[in-house]
């Protein structure tokens, strides 16, 4: 072995670069070895917000379109009532008025069951509304 001027050995240098290189190497190694692992999780994370992005407006669309429904079944419920009421004071009364007041009653029980219609109902639903529908116009027509 041939010693070098600061009186280490050939064999002390050979030793000592690959520690250099480890300690330059493997930080390098474990923060790829990181990312590698991290780089999944990142990408799962995002489509996890993106989907929750998507339920969250599909909720908002159903709590909407539920608001419409209801609301739309209790204006049916207080139409019929109202037609109900002017039907029997003209019964009572006789008064013309109040067939212009049926007749401007039902247009809006019209129109109010058209709007239901066009809500996504299920089929018990759908078939209540055809049924009121087919009512008030088997009683208007007798």
């Amino acid at each position: 072995m041939r010693a070098l001027k600061d009186g280490r050995t050939g064999d002390e240098d050979r030793s000592r670069l690959p520690s250099a290189l480890l300690s330059e190497i493997v930080p390098r190694l474990l923060l790829l070895a990181f990312l590698l692992v991290a780089a999944p999780l990142v990408i799962a994370f995002y489509n996890a917000a993106v989907y929750v992005e998507q339920l969250a407006g599909q909720s908002q669309t159903a709590v909407s379109q539920a608001a419409r429904a209801s609301r739309g079944s209790r204006l049916l419920v207080e139409q019929t009532t109202a037609l109900e009421r002017v039907v029997r004071q003209y019964l009572i009364l006789d008064d013309e008025e109040l067939l212009s007041d049926y007749a401007r009653l039902r247009a809006n029980f019209k129109a109010n069951t058209s709007e239901l219609s066009l809500q996504p109902l299920d089929e018990l639903q759908l078939r209540e509304l055809n049924n009121t529908i087919d009512m008030e116009q088997h009683c208007t027509s007798s």
